[in-house]
């Protein structure tokens, strides 16, 4: 169907995609959207992506006739049909035969292999708690495209499902407006009845959109099933389901780490095994400085400490491992921090009590140490990311801790307890990873910053469920920046060693022959 006034020329045009659930008789009230704005619709028949295609080609060679312009052409689409969309601007004769796409609640995280600079300026639209087309996949291809310099707006909802557009219609409606205008300039808005040219004889009664009466929020089946031809859609899954990686204990031996690490071989260890970790509080020179092994904090719980001898109220690591993993696997990472100039403590497996616990021991025995009960950050990836942010996140760990850096940790089930007294949080994710999602850490970030917490962000587009690989140096000089934020300089373990050999160099350097 074409909607159209008699007397136009040279009008841009839009070409509509429907869900599997309706059809182009239920897009009118959409389409009279866009025709009161002055632009020719194009309300396309129930197809594939290549349908989209030789739709667009049927229209420019007929553009003339309804009075548009054969090079100004937008696709828009909502979900299945957003999915369409942007599969056939992104692909073949559509990068050059549309000039925009507004794709609402329907891209996908697969879509961005097929992002190029080719590709047409988009708008997304979409609430970040869709549950049948997940918030992910406008994020990532919307990131995708800004990367290759192509131009890019956003709308994004915290809440609304899968209806963006509903939750607040006339913004809707003025962004994509906003949007066309930057793509094809002004045009003169309806005032005045449309004619419809319809593909069947005589007149007939324009239907209801059925998809305002009935709430196929939970339809996913309905919406995206076997009629719908690219059946790939990244529709929430339960591959990764939280629930399998986020119980209270962290135990469930199906969490697909299998990782092996050795421990630091600066660690000078008398055993392995229950020998050692019946051996507590026994303390071990290190390279870098001296580590208190097996201190219980509470029952059979235990921590080790690293710290430097002269140390006075420094700020402190606590650092949570995954379930693959215990604290003497942590002992090439705490040194990481030992060298920047921090106390760390790595503490034994444990549930998000047991995080808890370990702060309030650290607080009551950061003296002995040299530390400041007053600083201390949580430190956590995977799994022990997510133990790091529930407990920064609840309970006394809003006050008890001033800063966390979790590493592709975060859920999306953790936004619930953002608070404007949570602490500032760095996040640090790669796009692409499998493992623990990465709209976990974007959710959660934006809802923190939304509650006006400070936030930073380290995102990657590659790099999977181990973004501290991708580049090593920036993941630690982004840590590093991090916490000078929160707690200032401090001497790093070589910035104390170099001013220790200054001050001796001078001392030995003075004339004392008149004293």
């Amino acid at each position: 169907d074409v909607y159209y006034q008699r007397g136009w020329s040279s009008r841009p045009a839009i070409i509509m995609c429907h869900t599997v659930r309706n059809n182009k008789e239920t897009l009118a009230e959409k389409a009279e959207e866009f025709l009161n704005m002055g632009y020719i619709v194009v309300a396309m028949d129930q197809g594939s992506n290549d349908d989209v295609h030789q739709t667009i080609s049927w229209f420019r060679g007929n553009a003339r006739k309804y009075g548009g312009d054969s090079g100004k052409i937008s696709l828009w689409g909502y979900s299945s049909g957003g999915q369409r969309a942007i599969r056939c601007a992104l692909t073949g004769s559509g990068r050059s035969e549309v000039q925009g796409a507004i794709i609402v609640a329907g891209a996908s995280t697969k879509d961005e292999r097929m992002v190029s600079r080719s590709s047409p300026p988009m708008l997304f639209i979409h609430s970040r708690d869709d549950r049948t087309v997940k918030f992910e996949g406008s994020l990532v291809v919307a990131d995708a495209l800004e990367d290759k310099g192509v131009p890019v707006e956003r709308l994004w909802y915290r809440t609304g499902g899968h209806k963006p557009h509903k939750v607040n219609e006339q913004e809707y409606l003025d962004t994509m407006k906003g949007f066309l205008i930057k793509r094809f300039g002004r045009v003169l808005a309806l005032a005045d009845a449309a004619s419809v040219d319809e593909n069947t004889a005589g007149n007939r009664e324009m239907p209801t959109i059925d998809d305002d009466d009935d709430d196929h929020d939970n339809d996913e089946q309905d919406i995206l099933g076997d009629e719908y031809y690219d059946d790939d859609l990244d529709i929430l899954d339960d591959e990764n389901s939280e629930d399998e990686y986020w119980n209270d204990e962290y135990i469930d031996g199906s969490h697909p780490e299998r990782r092996t690490q050795k421990p630091n071989a600066s660690l000078v260890m008398l055993s392995a095994g229950q020998e050692e970790l019946d051996r507590e509080g026994e303390t071990f020179e290190l390279s870098t400085g001296i580590v208190d092994k097996n201190l219980r904090y509470s029952g059979r719980k235990r921590a080790d400490v690293y710290y430097q001898r002269g140390w006075s109220s420094r700020p402190a690591i606590i650092m949570c491992h995954t379930v693959r993993n215990n604290k003497e696997t942590l002992a090439e990472k705490a040194e990481e921090f030992l060298n920047m100039g921090y106390i760390v403590v790595a503490m034994d497996q444990g549930s998000n009590d047991d995080v808890h616990q370990t702060i309030s021991w650290f607080r009551g025995n950061a003296r002995k140490y040299g530390g400041d009960s007053g600083k201390i950050s949580l430190w956590g990836y995977s799994s022990g990311g997510q133990r790091a942010i529930r407990c920064a996140l609840t309970g006394s760990g809003r006050s008890e801790v001033q800063g966390a850096i979790i590493v592709a940790g975060a859920s999306t089930k953790d936004e619930r307890m953002v608070s404007r007294s949570s602490p500032p949080m760095l996040f640090i994710h790669s796009r692409d990873d499998r493992t623990v999602k990465f709209e976990g850490s974007l959710v959660v970030a934006d809802a923190l910053e939304d509650k006006g917490v400070p936030v930073e962000r380290l995102w990657y587009r590659t790099g999977g469920h181990k973004p501290h690989k991708v580049n090593e140096q920036e993941y630690l000089d982004t840590m590093k920046g991090f916490l000078v934020k929160r707690f200032g300089r401090v001497l790093a373990l070589a910035d104390t060693a170099s001013a220790s050999e200054n001050t001796t160099q001078s001392m030995a350097s003075l004339d004392v022959g008149g004293i």
